[in-house]
């Protein structure tokens, strides 16, 4: 029985880094930015594109 305790352990711990990782190193917000500066480069020269 310890040694299912000390593996149900581990597990449990290696999701928790898991999430711990995937929370504090998540690029999504960052490429959620890039595409946010694009989509507002695009409106910028659509608008340029009026101003003749």
């Amino acid at each position: 029985m310890d040694a299912l305790l000390k593996i149900v352990l581990l597990i449990s711990l290696y999701f928790i880094a898991i999430s711990l990782h995937l929370g504090l190193c998540d690029d999504v917000p960052s490429a959620e930015a890039d595409t946010v500066v694009t989509e507002s480069e695009e409106h910028y020269t659509a608008s340029d594109d009026f101003d003749y």
